[in-house]
């Protein structure tokens, strides 16, 4: 299955509503890709209040925990939630 992660500066050009990102987004979401999106990385986008782009990209995405991360790593284990 492909899959997708996406970095901060993914968000942030869905907050400057980046019509090449917005395209690209669009075009891996009609295939039922839903792409990752670490918790992390929306730490460091959300700037607090009303950020309507990226709340629409953000209903597409599975939102990845960081706890989990942390605890897969601290038990060896590598995940490939989203094998490329």
């Amino acid at each position: 299955m492909p899959g997708i992660v996406c970095d901060t500066g993914a968000l942030l050009a869905a907050e400057r509503a980046n019509p090449d990102f917005l395209a690209l987004h669009d075009e891996v979401t009609r295939h039922r890709i839903r792409p990752a999106v670490p918790v992390v990385v929306l730490a460091q986008a959300w700037r607090g209040g009303p950020q309507h782009s990226i709340s629409r990209v953000l209903k597409a995405c599975d939102i990845i925990p960081d706890d989990l991360i942390h605890l897969c790593d601290a038990i060896g284990i590598k995940i490939r939630l989203y094998p490329i």
